[in-house]
């Protein structure tokens, strides 16, 4: 199943024009300079390993370098921790790229040349190394004999985290790429986003008046919605109706409710249960008070869209509750006939 991070890298750049702008950003300049990036294309199919599908996503791109042709893969590290053993995981794809090429070009003698990118975009400051050879154990003073025998290539890497939200607007070479970068860098964490987003007017306009503009700008605020901690669909859909169009209110709330309609709570399970396999490392308990907490925000946005702003007490219930009052308002709250018929059901 597609998490909203991976939704959004493939909307925004499985479009050549803007993984041109992403691709551009990061190569080497004589590189650059030498592809016909008006004949980029994406090919069909991923190389990420199956069970790392909710960490990973991944694209590849071929275009014309010279008189050759050559392959670029992205990577796409949707998760907020960084993968230690990612210049290995690299080294797989790459040579499952390869070998696809060779199946389509039985008679070829040289492979092309691949360029491995990853783009990261996790709240930590990657801290992989970023060439092969130093995932190898060698003694300093082997390395020259050893390393000879050790593949040796290394990747670019995108890490948002290195930007703050204005660079990443200064950087961007389109209207949907600046949004999409802005979400990813502070979907989740960043304090002032909604007020960054409302600055960004004209990107919004531009996005929204281009092919399938409304679309698109309905998938962005759905991404908003799914990953914040604290964006309400009031909020998004005000900020939107200032800075884009005036009805863009009224599709926030549609999309809360849709998103509610399709199962919030069996989310929230899901993500209770990748929870625990990580607490293995990181703390069950943590995890747990994380999913309770995070049950208790969907409850209470549930409440809001339903029946308007909560009492103090109808607060105060839902924040006192225990696992079982939270999964009973989580099944009750589509159905209920008013607040006090929630919180007070006929015993039987």
């Amino acid at each position: 199943m597609a998490t909203p991070h991976d939704a959004l890298f493939k909307r925004t750049f499985a479009d050549p024009e803007h993984a041109a702008g992403e691709l551009r950003y990061l190569l080497p300049t004589a590189l650059a300079e030498r592809m016909d990036f008006t004949r980029l294309q994406v090919e069909a199919g991923s190389y990420v390993d199956q069970a790392l599908g909710e960490r990973h996503s991944d694209l590849l791109y071929t275009v014309p370098l010279g008189e050759h042709e050559a392959l670029v893969y992205l990577l796409f590290e949707h998760q907020s921790g960084v993968d230690p053993q990612m210049p290995f995981r690299l080294l797989r794809y790459m040579v499952r790229v390869w070998e696809r090429w060779l199946r389509d070009h039985p008679t070829a003698e040289k492979l092309p040349l691949l360029i491995p990118m990853v783009l990261y975009h996790g709240a930590e400051r990657w801290r992989v190394p970023e060439h092969f050879d130093a995932l190898v154990a060698l003694e300093p003073e082997l390395a020259a004999e050893g390393l000879q025998f050790v593949p040796r290539f290394r990747y670019l890497l995108d890490d948002l985290s290195r930007f703050t939200l204005s660079e990443l607007s200064r950087r961007s070479v389109s209207a949907l790429t600046t949004l999409v970068l802005s979400l990813l860098r502070g979907g989740r964490t960043e304090p002032d986003l909604l007020d960054h987003l409302a600055a960004l007017a004209e990107a919004w306009r531009a996005v929204l008046t281009a092919q399938d503009g409304r679309a698109t700008v309905e998938g962005l605020m759905r991404y908003l919605l799914q990953v914040s901690n604290s964006a309400t669909p009031e909020q998004v859909g005000a900020l939107l109706g200032q800075a884009v169009d005036a009805q863009m209110k009224e599709v926030a709330m549609t999309i809360a409710e849709q998103l509610i309609e399709q199962g919030i709570k069996k989310g929230i399970e899901k993500g209770f249960e990748k929870g625990i396999e990580q607490g293995i490392e990181q703390g069950i308990e943590q995890e747990f008070k994380r999913g309770l907490e995070k049950q208790r925000r969907t409850i209470a946005l549930q409440l809001r869209l339903r029946f308007g702003e909560l009492t103090p007490a109808t607060q105060a219930h839902i924040d006192e509750a225990d696992e079982p009052e939270l999964d009973r308002l989580a099944e009750a709250v589509l159905v209920a006939a008013s607040v006090a018929d929630l919180l007070n059901p006929p015993k039987a």
